[in-house]
């Protein structure tokens, strides 16, 4: 008697392959959407260099809203560094954006607030006390052009979209960050001696160079005393330092 034929292997439930083919369609998915984002992104890389690179800049002129008088004197200007950082926490990956640019801080005085004093010392000599505003920041100069700016991207995060939008939102801080910076004890002392010297040269030239050699100058500024240790001399005048300006 023949043996029976083997009989072949039961094929698998089709509950099972019904399920495998939703995800296997899903990732396929996933994956083609992954490819055209980065051909995109490439793209726009490519683009903004090249058009970065043909484009020249065209100047503008200015909308003068208002002028105004002014009589500020930079006596130091210090070069330092601002960054500003923005981040994000995502399951698709953190982002995390830092832009750093050099910023100059101006510092100086408002001689349209000072005056003249004028003591006589002797027939050939005179001393002139200058009481001016003490020094303060005049200006803040952010050299954008000279950024430094670096991205930090998750796996699903891309630098035409969430890099940029944190870039900027990195960049809208700096202008509040450099406001904000203070500077040392020992570099603000710096900054009002440079600021004395710097007044005192001015006044000599203005005197001129026979009258300038031989005068005493004194700085004082509004929050100081005037100087001790000297006895009073006859004062022959007492007015502002420039003609003109506006106490």
């Amino acid at each position: 008697m023949p043996a029976p034929a083997a009989r072949p292997p039961a094929p698998a439930p089709r509950r099972f392959r019904h399920a495998a083919w939703p995800l296997l369609c899903a990732l396929g998915v996933a994956a083609v959407m992954i490819l055209v984002l980065k051909g995109a992104e490439d793209r726009v890389k490519r683009d903004a260099g090249a058009a970065a690179a043909g484009a020249g800049v065209i100047p503008q002129v200015a909308d003068v809203d208002r002028a105004l008088e002014a009589m500020s004197l930079i006596t130091v200007i210090l070069e330092t560094k601002v960054t500003s950082a923005a981040h994000d926490e995502s399951w698709r990956g953190d982002v995390e954006a830092r832009v750093t640019v050099p910023v100059r801080l101006m510092f100086g005085t408002d001689l349209a607030q000072a005056h003249v004093e004028v003591s006589t010392l002797g027939p050939l000599a005179r001393t002139y006390t200058i009481h001016a505003p003490q020094p303060r920041r005049l200006a803040t100069e952010l050299l954008t052009s000279s950024e430094q700016a670096s991205v930090s991207l998750g796996w699903l995060r891309y630098r035409t979209r969430a890099g940029e939008f944190y870039l900027g939102q990195a960049r809208k801080a700096l202008s509040d960050q450099a406001a904000a910076m203070i500077l040392s004890d020992d570099e603000s002392a710096r900054v009002r001696e440079e600021t004395r010297r710097r007044l005192e040269a001015l006044v000599r030239l203005v005197l001129g160079s026979e009258e300038g050699a031989r005068a005493r100058v004194s700085i004082v500024f509004a929050d100081e005393d005037a100087p001790a240790g000297e006895a009073p001399a006859p004062r022959e005048a007492s007015a502002n330092l420039w003609p003109g300006a506006h106490p």
